[in-house]
C-alpha cells in the first residue's frame, strides 16, 4: 500500500501491485478494506478505481462503486484480480462483513486470536 492522499474528491488509499512479478501459484489477489471507528454505511462515495500502471496518466481500466448491503459492515471485499489464461481480470464483489476483519480473515482460513486482533465490538457477546 502507498500512503493515503487527500484529493479534491476525498481521501484515497492506493495499492500498487506488479501482477507479472507474482509467483505462478498465485491466482487471485483480493482487494479488501476495513473501517476503524464505524461502519461502511457512514462512508460516502466509496469506489475502486483500477489503473494499468504501464499507461502513465491513463484513465481507469475499471471503476466499481462499492455500496454496503446493510450499512453495518466493518470489513469488505471490494473486488479481486484473478488469473484467466495468461492474463488478469477484475471482478467487482462488494461483499461485506459485519463482524469485521476477524470474519473476513476466517473465511480465508486464517486463524485469528480475538484477544490480539479483535476490537471490543468483535468479541463474544
Amino acid at each position: 500500500p502507498l500512503p493515503k492522499k487527500r484529493l479534491p474528491e476525498g481521501l484515497t488509499d492506493t495499492v500498487e501491485t506488479d501482477l507479472a512479478a507474482l509467483d505462478a501459484s498465485v491466482d487471485r489477489v483480493v482487494l479488501a478494506a476495513s473501517s476503524d471507528g464505524g461502519a461502511f454505511g457512514l462512508v460516502r462515495d466509496l469506489c475502486v478505481l483500477l489503473y494499468d500502471a504501464a499507461e502513465d496518466g491513463g484513465e481507469p481500466v475499471a471503476r466499481f462503486e462499492v455500496v454496503p448491503e446493510t450499512g453495518d459492515e466493518t470489513a469488505m471485499i471490494c473486488g479481486e484480480l484473478y488469473r484467466r489464461g495468461d492474463g488478469w481480470k477484475f471482478r467487482a464483489l462488494g461483499q461485506g462483513y459485519e463482524s469485521g476483519l476477524i470474519q473476513l480473515a476466517t473465511e480465508f482460513g486464517i486463524s485469528v486470536d480475538e484477544a490480539d486482533g479483535g476490537s471490543a465490538d468483535e468479541g463474544p457477546a
